[in-house]
């Protein structure tokens, strides 16, 4: 491996990752949220409801981090509270009409960038574009798991 592959991948993913930053900055002025509430949204529109505890462990955010962003939606009426009916201790967190609506056009206003993204390349270079992102995703998880 020569070592100017080395730095243009190095190049690569710091400009990869301050597009990722902009974008996420972009969407987060664009919806009125900081952006770790707009994952918050994301994941609970996976799941019917979810604990701090399994948010801080999908985030990899402590639970009193997790516990203020929570707030935030919650005062915002984007989610509710219920008490697991297994558990009183246990509080579950759900998607309010409101917050299921916001997340709707979330979702909505990044397949929209994709798909932007996508169609801007000419037809060939996309399964390439794919299929060595996948590639690159799978050596990133590769040497996350040695680290």
């Amino acid at each position: 491996m020569a070592e100017f592959e080395v730095k243009k991948l190095e190049n690569l993913m710091n400009s990869i990752i301050s597009c990722c930053q902009e974008r996420t900055d972009k969407e987060a002025k664009k919806f009125g949220l900081p952006y770790a509430e707009i994952e918050i949204l994301k994941l609970l529109g996976q799941d019917r409801y979810a604990t701090v505890t399994g948010l801080s462990s999908r985030l990899s955010v402590s639970k009193s981090r997790v516990t203020k962003l929570v707030g935030g939606l919650l005062k915002k009426g984007l989610i509710h509270i219920t008490e697991d009916p297994k558990d009183a201790r246990v509080k579950l967190f759900g998607l309010t009409a409101k917050g299921k609506d916001l997340l709707r056009d979330i979702l909505q206003y990044e397949t929209d960038l994709y798909n932007n993204l996508i169609s801007g390349l000419r037809s060939e270079d996309r399964d390439m574009v794919l299929r060595s992102l996948d590639i690159l995703l799978h050596g990133m998880e590769r040497v996350k798991a040695i680290l």
